[in-house]
């Protein structure tokens, strides 16, 4: 081999050696940017994850607008315990959906709590005094699901008989459902008695007014709800 042959050889080599070399770096940088492109991906899905998700009360919710068609709702959940057959203990199995239709963060005023809080005893009676408050099936709507999350907070919810005596305000928990000139949860004043001794006597039974205002039923019940989450919430 002449020396001008080894020389286009070596130069052929050369040229096959820089092919290579951008045809790597080609493949690297096409690579890079598939991750790239996945790692963005990830990030805004995260970010739109983060937006439809918020804490209120030390409750996790989620905007969800595709469970009920034209609306936006917000979910949460409460897991569901069962007895393990094998061990007896009790143990989480599923989580029960709960879905809002008002925003928990516009709650507190919309339906407010006055003169004082409410205090969830383990029995909670129920006394609906009028049968104008079933508001084209909202009244169904906003008493099942509030009935669903009691019972599975562990609750006994009853209604309320004039016949019954029912016990101290540690054990039970008394609301009374009526139209009000406004929506809102009231507290009652302790009832006050004399005794033998003329004295007077305050008996906190635990009572609240339900107030339903234009049949805002359902907001009315969620606070409710919202309430009962937060206190599972503390407890949990």
């Amino acid at each position: 081999m002449d020396s001008e042959e080894k020389i286009e050889e070596e130069k052929i080599d050369e040229e096959k050696a820089e092919d290579k070399n951008k045809h790597n770096k080609i493949i690297i940088g096409v690579f890079i940017a598939i991750i790239f492109v996945a790692a963005l991906f990830v990030v805004v899905h995260l970010i739109v994850n983060s937006m439809n998700q918020f804490t209120y009360k030390g409750v996790e919710f989620a905007i969800d607008k595709t469970t009920l068609v034209g609306k936006t709702v917000y979910r949460t959940s409460i897991p569901v315990e069962r007895k393990d057959s094998i061990t007896g203990k009790m143990i989480s199995s599923a989580d029960y959906n709960f879905w809002l239709r008002n925003d928990p963060r516009q709650l507190d005023k919309k339906v407010p709590v006055t003169n004082g809080k409410l205090n969830f005893a383990k029995n909670i009676v129920l006394d609906l005094t009028t049968d104008k408050l079933f508001c084209e099936g909202d009244w169904n709507i906003g008493l099942q699901n509030s009935l669903n999350l009691f019972h599975l907070l562990g609750f006994n919810v009853s209604v309320k008989n004039n016949t019954t005596e029912y016990g101290s305000a540690s054990e039970f928990m008394f609301i009374t459902i009526q139209i009000g000139n406004s929506t809102n949860i009231e507290k009652k004043s302790p009832e006050m008695n004399l005794d033998n001794k003329g004295e007077v006597q305050t008996k906190d039974e635990n009572s609240y007014n339900l107030n339903v205002n234009n049949c805002e039923v359902i907001p009315a019940f969620e606070r409710l709800m919202l309430e009962a989450f937060a206190r599972y919430a503390e407890v949990a």
